[in-house]
């Protein structure tokens, strides 16, 4: 539920909110062997970052496309590599 209401959030202007939430999915589905569930939760906290603007939206993107990868999740890895390359750049 998480990552759901993370990625309703962040549009509606509770970046911070969002985020948190994001980072708590993340953290417990690494705790897990469901790599979906990782690259979900990892790409989840891509999208909210990237609402919010943050360069850290491609490494959390890439962190999910790596988990996909491994997992065999080809439309996973499609969705991560778009976010990679949509994902705002630091300066």
């Amino acid at each position: 539920w998480r990552v759901a209401r993370a990625q309703v959030r962040a549009p509606a202007g509770e970046a911070a909110e969002a985020e948190l939430l994001a980072r708590e999915a993340v953290d417990l589905a690494a705790a897990t062997d469901f790599l979906d569930l990782q690259a979900t939760a990892q790409l989840a906290l891509a999208r909210v970052l990237r609402e919010a603007a943050s360069p850290a939206a491609a490494d959390a993107a890439a962190r999910a496309q790596a988990v996909y990868e491994l997992k065999g999740n080809v439309v996973g890895v499609g969705w991560a590599a778009q976010l990679v390359e949509t994902a705002p750049r630091s300066e």
